[in-house]
């Protein structure tokens, strides 16, 4: 029987390894999984190794160590060429949501874990997004003999829980739904990168994410009136820069924080080295109030994809 995300800590084959080389997936399943892998990494100062690349990159820088996939369907199509390809312990494991996937059935059921969440009936992914963090995160724990995953993840759950209610003012709502291009500002650990994907899949919009205070070093030329930046936690100092810049071009800026900033702000509640989760809950929260706005089925696109490239034999 294939076991759950949860059991990974203590069976998990070569999960040492793979986690001091790389973490593959596509899309939504790289994005904050790989990222978030890589920023945890480096904000406990573990002596690892980490990294996140799609299917392709992985299947063409070759000759690496030991590596995880990530695939919320066990069918992603570069996924499944990358591990058919690999020399044999190349690829350690897999994370997938769907049992006797194409994944499993290439690496076999003892390297694959399935994930607890269940089906997800909408497109674009959620909570398949966060178990797939938390997973990688226990690996990566694992590796290093540590165990801080555990006291933490009744404070997210309640931390997410709250920022998936966060009040939203209605002017905020409507100039989202108005708004030609939606920017997300903050760290480069996947998460604004993840939202900016919600908003094509969630509003059916024109999104980009700007790591860091890329939003005045340049775009800005571009940019224009009515466009909204929503900005994750947003660092205090430069604050006054951002609205500087980029308020007499008619660009609405909004912050997701757990302090109060100048901006219209979404409050969520601190939560360490896992706060970007909480700010991913009150992003979704955002999205899906400003697609009830816009009138949109947010759980249903008209062209994207649940599984976006499919494995086909």
């Amino acid at each position: 029987k294939q076991k759950t995300a949860y059991e990974i800590c203590a069976c998990l084959v070569g999960s040492e390894m793979c986690i001091r080389d790389r973490v593959v997936a596509e899309g939504s399943s790289r994005l904050v999984p790989g990222g978030m892998l890589v920023y945890v990494a480096q904000a406990r100062g573990y002596s690892v190794r980490t990294f996140d690349c799609g299917g392709v990159d992985a299947s063409r820088l070759g000759g690496l160590e030991p590596t995880l996939c990530i695939s919320n369907s066990g069918a992603t199509a570069e996924l499944v060429r990358m591990v058919r390809s690999a020399e044999k312990g190349k690829v350690c494991a897999a994370v997938v949501a769907k049992e006797n996937s194409v994944l499993a059935q290439t690496l076999g059921d003892d390297s694959v874990r399935v994930l607890k969440c269940g089906d997800e009936h909408a497109v674009a992914a959620s909570k398949s997004c966060v178990e797939q963090t938390l997973a990688a995160i226990a690996v990566l724990e694992s590796s290093v003999d540590d165990n801080q995953l555990a006291s933490q993840t009744s404070a997210l759950a309640d931390a997410m829980d709250a920022a998936l209610g966060v009040k939203i003012e209605d002017k905020v709502l409507k100039a989202a739904a108005a708004a030609p291009c939606v920017y997300w500002a903050g760290g480069g650990n996947g998460v604004a990168a993840e939202l900016a994907l919600k908003t094509h899949e969630i509003l059916r919009k024109r999104a980009q994410v700007l790591e860091g205070t890329y939003a005045v070093h340049g775009v800005e030329e571009v940019m224009e009136q009515g466009d909204v930046l929503v900005w994750l936690d947003p660092p205090a100092e430069f604050e006054d820069k951002f609205a500087s810049t980029l308020e007499p071009i008619g660009v609405t800026i909004v912050a997701v924080s757990s302090r109060k900033t100048r901006f219209d702000t979404l409050h969520i509640d601190e939560c360490g080295d896992l706060s970007p989760l909480v700010q991913l809950a009150a992003g979704w929260r955002f999205l899906a109030c400003a697609g009830a706005t816009l009138g949109v089925d947010i759980d249903k696109p008209q062209r994207a994809r649940k599984i976006g490239n499919e494995f086909v034999e």
